[in-house]
Order: structure tokens, then sequence, then C-alpha cells
């Protein structure tokens, strides 16, 4: 099991086909790995497309990444919010990347991160990538 940053959530399919991501596409294509989503990334996603795409669209793409099927929600829990802060506090990197690495932590998961400047010296539940 493991938590998808927002690129990885919105960028999944598309660099499944380039190779850098295909083993987890796959395994959650084939339901053999449990992929969880917070509610801060799917917003971050929904966000991302409407500046791109417009609302509509940024809409019915997140509504169809929801009825999919192949990722869990995950709300804004108690300890989910205190690992996110801790993150944020400790690091200087997006409150969607802390909220990947909380949810991470308290699923006892991994956080999927491509490997970015900003995330080096971040080792807690992260996994890079690329």
């Amino acid at each position: 099991m493991f938590s998808i940053k927002t690129y990885k959530l919105y960028g999944l399919s598309e660099t499944a086909n380039n190779g850098e991501f295909r083993e987890y596409y796959n395994k959650v294509l084939n339901q053999e790995v449990t992929a969880y989503v917070s509610v801060v990334n799917l917003a971050e996603v929904y966000y991302v497309l409407c500046r791109k795409l417009g609302r509509m669209k940024a809409e019915k793409i997140v509504k169809d990444v929801i009825k999919s099927g192949y990722y869990e929600i995950v709300g804004v829990k108690p300890r989910i919010l205190k690992y996110t802060s801790e993150c944020k506090c400790k690091y200087s990197i997006s409150l969607a990347d802390c909220s990947a690495i909380g949810t991470a932590k308290f699923l006892s998961a991994k956080a999927l991160f491509r490997r970015e400047k900003e995330l080096i010296g971040v080792n807690e539940v992260v996994e890079f990538i690329n």
C-alpha cells in the first residue's frame, strides 16, 4: 500500500507509458496494492486541472478518479493532521507533499514521489520513483 502525491495521481497513466511508474500503475490496475490519496492531494489535483483545463473538465476527471475504485480517498483525521503539520514544520515543502507524507505515516505505508531537490533529505516514509 502507498500514498500517492498529486503529481503521481495526475500523471499515473501518463507516466505508465514511459516506464517511470509502470510497475506501480500495473499493481494499482490489477488491484495488487491499495493506493491511498488524501483529500488535500485530491483538492490539489482538482485546482491544477481546473487552471489547465477548466472547471468542468477538472470536475469530471476528479469524479472519475473517485468512482474508478482504484484509489482509497483518505479524509483528514487528527493523527494525519498532526503528522502533516509536523512535516510542514520540519521541512520547507508544500502542504500537499506533507499531506501525502502524513497520510502514508498514518497508514504505515510509503509516499511515492518523483525525486525533486525540495525533497532531498526527507527520508521518513518517502519512496522516490525515478
